[in-house]
């Protein structure tokens, strides 16, 4: 894949992928490449909140969302199911 191919530059850009960022990846930099992508992703996000009228938050280092949890915890919302979280049919 290279930036010379519109249709592939297309594609990497619509993933968040610049030029610079595609050049780290190549060059099996990947450090450099998750920084500079998560740059982009953190800039995208900003100018849809903006968008949206919804404030962004005081940091600019990623964090976990306040609502947002790997671990199921029902407790507050009334869960009557099975204690390991399974669904029954």
């Amino acid at each position: 894949m290279s930036f010379n191919d519109p249709a592939a530059l297309a594609v990497l850009e619509s993933h968040g992928i610049a030029p610079e960022a595609f050049e780290a990846l190549t060059s099996r930099d990947h450090d450099r490449f998750l920084k500079l992508r998560q740059a982009t992703l953190m800039t995208w996000e900003q100018a849809f909140m903006a968008d949206h009228g919804v404030r962004p938050p005081v940091s600019s280092q990623p964090a976990p969302a306040p609502l947002d949890s790997d671990v199921a915890d029902d407790s507050d919302r009334g869960w009557d199911g099975p204690e390991d979280g399974a669904l029954q049919p």
